[in-house]
């Protein structure tokens, strides 16, 4: 994973966090906001201009959000169709186990697939809706890495009872497949995998 290190959070999800921090720029880009993310690595980060990419708004993917918001004044993205989730109590509270959760603004709202470029690295923001509405794929085309979110996983792909449609992430598994098959994937649980060794996957939810 160049330049790149993982932080694997509370259990019983276990969630991915990917964070990269350049001393050149003394930017730092941080992939999800999950439980006990914050106090991991507050310290490390304070004193860099803190991007938060965040992959989907379920609770154990966002729920340090607004710790990195108000105390490291980081900027917070997301998909816009994700926005509501963030305020659906009823939701967090049930996949947080009822444990706290503190909602938050994002700073910046994808619409559509973009590009953004921090710290030497150039992203492909990839819409990928199924798992939630606004689930997207942050794609380094040059270096060939993909951060899926939940979306895509070492040989399984995302549940879709939680705000999801399985039409929309068989749409979604096919862009995913489309891309160049030495791409490593990161996924937000679980080991990392590759383009190539989820063809299988890809050819069984192949949208007919």
């Amino acid at each position: 994973m160049i330049g790149w290190e993982v932080l694997v959070c509370d259990v019983p999800y276990r969630t991915n966090v990917y964070y990269r921090m350049d001393e050149k720029s003394r930017c730092a880009v941080v992939i999800d906001a999950a439980p006990s993310s914050f106090a991991a690595l507050s310290k490390r980060l304070k004193g860099y201009h803190i991007q938060v990419f965040l992959t989907h708004a379920h609770w154990d993917h966002i729920a340090d959000a607004k710790r990195f918001q108000s105390e490291l004044k980081a900027t917070i993205f997301l998909h816009a169709a994700d926005v509501p989730l963030i305020w659906n109590q009823k939701l967090q509270s049930w996949i947080a186990d009822g444990k706290p959760y503190e909602p938050f603004v994002p700073d910046k709202v994808w619409k559509k697939k973009t590009t953004l470029s921090f710290g030497g690295l150039t992203f492909r923001i990839l819409p990928l809706p199924g798992h939630t509405p606004g689930s997207v794929g942050i794609y380094d085309e040059k270096h060939r890495q993909l951060f899926s979110g939940d979306t895509l996983f070492y040989r399984n792909i995302g549940r879709t009872d939680l705000g999801g449609s399985m039409e929309r992430l068989k749409d979604s598994l096919q862009v995913l497949s489309r891309l160049p098959p030495e791409t490593v994937v990161y996924p937000g649980h679980g080991m990392p995998t590759t383009i190539e060794q989820e063809k299988d996957i890809f050819a069984r939810f192949q949208k007919r």
